[in-house]
């Protein structure tokens, strides 16, 4: 099993949270101190090397580094007292970005799948597929995004993106990416229901589209998922909800086991307990994904709720990213949660935990589009008004919540 945790541990290390971290050397140029106002402090560190965006809406704002394939890197509901929401690598990205490998983060970052399996993205051609020849590529980790629009509360951005799979078919597709920073009405319009008067909120999201701009996709030869990835500061008291159509009776393993210490399953919901202790990573069948999941931290009074849409295809293919069983290119599902922890060396990359969900995967010819949205909504403030939400959004207490790892 010991093996299992370290391929895992280099897969996510790449991506580009993930990548051969093989004999994990992590370099960590600098330790940045934590600052009254951390949200500032990490606009001023990013504009060291990048050229990043600030969404607002009076004080609720969101940073987005085109250069850094369009990624919300961090988020606060009250930019006064800079409370950051996000997690990301600030001593690496103090520097000029240049690693492949190096963990970066973000709360909406987007990479491409399959992430396993004979049609990976992440393995070079006829490449085998070990922890060793792990590559990320250009279009994941390195290339720059170009802006399009830009308004006080959304930013789109483009690119040109060639990938090439390791069985050696070329996608070649224009990519659209749009980050709006949502008003207050806007978010209760999308949860059809009315925010505290008392709580802090601050709600941003990704709309991203995928064009084919070169040969015909086919099943038999791979296809591109788009795979929207959040990354978020773990605590002893933080529990991702995984709400289910119908009862899953076990979380799906990816690279090593689940452990009842950190996941729990009910007839109507996923529970995973994100401290960042125990490196790993599940989810649940396609046919159990309702489109919401969410986090609870009790130690911050803060709900995350994450919203995004399921192919009403029925017969839709999901990418795989499974380390213990990639036979199956398309047995893959739609959300998935990480977890940090220490790995074989008693090394993070973090820490954080992760909120991760995946589109559809289509056969598109020349000219033909796919799109994923990836909406990350956070709620910090009373308990009882962020209880109500809980209850209407993910049909579970905050008190319910509370009491499954204890």
């Amino acid at each position: 099993m010991k093996r299992l945790v370290k391929i895992a541990s280099a897969t996510l290390c790449a991506f580009p949270l993930l990548q051969a971290c093989t004999e994990l050397t992590i370099e960590q140029p600098n330790i940045i101190e934590a600052e009254p106002n951390q949200f500032n402090a990490d606009i001023r560190l990013l504009s060291k090397a990048f050229n990043p965006v600030v969404l607002s809406d009076q004080h609720r704002q969101v940073i987005v580094v085109p250069e850094l394939q369009g990624r919300v890197m961090t988020a606060t509901t009250n930019s006064n007292l800079g409370e950051t929401l996000g997690w990301f690598n600030r001593a690496y990205l103090s520097q000029k970005h240049s690693s492949r490998s190096t963990p970066i983060g973000g709360a909406d970052r987007l990479m491409f799948g399959p992430e396993t399996g004979e049609f990976s993205q992440f393995f070079q051609p006829g490449k085998e597929r070990i922890v060793d020849n792990l590559y990320a590529q250009d279009a994941i980790v390195l290339q720059p995004y170009q802006v399009l629009a830009q308004t006080k509360t959304q930013v789109t951005v483009q690119a040109d993106i060639q990938l090439i799979n390791n069985s050696g078919t070329q996608f070649d597709f224009n990519l659209n990416r749009r980050i709006k920073l949502f008003s207050k009405n806007e978010i209760e319009q999308m949860l059809e229901t009315k925010v505290g008067k008392s709580l802090d909120y601050v709600g941003y999201g990704s709309d991203t589209k995928i064009t084919n701009t070169g040969q015909a996709w086919r099943k038999e030869t791979g296809l591109v998922s788009l795979w929207h990835l959040g990354a978020f500061k773990p605590s002893q008291n933080t529990t991702v909800v995984i709400p289910t159509e119908g009862e899953v009776k076990q979380a799906t393993a990816y690279f090593n086991q689940i452990k009842p210490s950190h996941t729990q399953t009910t007839q109507t919901h996923v529970f995973y307990k994100a401290d960042a202790e125990y490196m790993n990573k599940t989810g649940v069948p396609v046919e159990n994904t309702k489109p919401v999941m969410g986090a609870y931290d009790a130690q911050r009074n803060l709900l995350t709720i994450i919203l995004f849409n399921i192919s009403s295809d029925k017969k839709a293919n999901y990418v795989t990213a499974s380390w213990l069983d990639s036979s199956d290119a398309y047995a893959g599902e739609i959300v998935n949660v990480f977890n940090d922890g220490p790995d074989d060396f008693g090394q993070y990359f973090g820490p954080f935990y992760e909120m991760e969900t995946s589109s559809a995967a289509f056969e598109l010819a020349h000219g033909e589009s796919q799109s994923h949205y990836h909406y990350t909504l956070h709620f910090q403030g009373d308990t009882s008004e962020l209880n109500e939400l809980a209850i209407q959004i993910l049909g579970v207490s905050i008190k319910q919540i509370e009491q499954v790892f204890e």
